[in-house]
């Protein structure tokens, strides 16, 4: 599996997801040129795009990968509020297939009105990634995951350093994944077939990069990255 970050952060989350003969996106919060650009202006390679929730930094092309011809998969929710009127919207309310991979939708905790993570599993190649962002709380056990891609927006610790601590703590606390959640969250679904984890949505104020990724290595013992803002 490659995992590409095209950006990973309040102004824009994108994902270019290789897995055995797939190639496909998750998230569209960039503009369409940068999105063009990311992908080597191969956007034509790209099967189908998944999304979690409908704000912008997540959802601003949405309705240009539709008009491109590209499936985009969401929840009902998310295509109400979205409003777009589009054969390529797909809306999903539980698993489904496309080609060998097996995509199962679960909720999350987060401000929007029906967000999703994703667990997607690869017959091919036997990978199973757990793809979750924007969400406060996980109370789910994955088994016998490969990769994990999972949002590590902040640490209470460093918030509370700030001249703005109790803002910032009051809108991120019900709305993204804190340091110690993560790891807790990662030490329950850690197997010996974990292979990756990648952490996103890292925020500018409440985020240490090296800090993070030294203390998820730690709960998990595998190689950790960082995706690219």
């Amino acid at each position: 599996m490659l995992i590409e970050s095209l950006a990973s952060s309040s102004e824009g989350n994108c994902y270019i997801i290789n897995m055995g003969k797939h190639r496909f996106m998750i998230e569209a919060g960039l503009s369409k040129p940068r999105i063009i650009k990311g992908t080597h202006n191969k956007l034509s390679q790209i099967e189908f795009c998944l999304l979690s929730h409908e704000h912008g930094d997540h959802s601003k092309s949405i309705k240009d990968l539709c008009k491109m011809g590209i499936d985009c998969y969401m929840s009902n929710g998310t295509a109400d509020y979205l409003a777009i009127e589009h054969h390529r919207v797909r809306r999903v309310s539980g698993p489904l297939s496309i080609g060998d991979l097996s995509i199962v939708p679960f909720a999350v905790k987060h401000d929007a009105v029906e967000p999703f993570g994703y667990l997607i599993y690869s017959l091919e190649t036997k990978e199973k990634l757990l793809f979750a962002t924007d969400t406060y709380f996980l109370p789910y056990e994955f088994k016998w995951l490969t990769h994990i891609m999972i949002e590590c927006n902040y640490s209470k610790d460093i918030f509370r350093k700030s001249d703005k601590a109790d803002e910032l703590l009051k809108r991120v606390v019900k709305s993204h994944f804190e340091l110690e959640n993560v790891k807790d969250f990662l030490k329950k679904n850690k197997s010996e077939k974990l292979e990756e984890v990648y952490l996103m949505h890292l925020s500018d104020e409440g985020s240490d990069e090296a800090l993070f990724k030294s203390e998820i290595a730690g709960a998990v013992g595998v190689p950790v990255y960082v995706c690219g803002k």
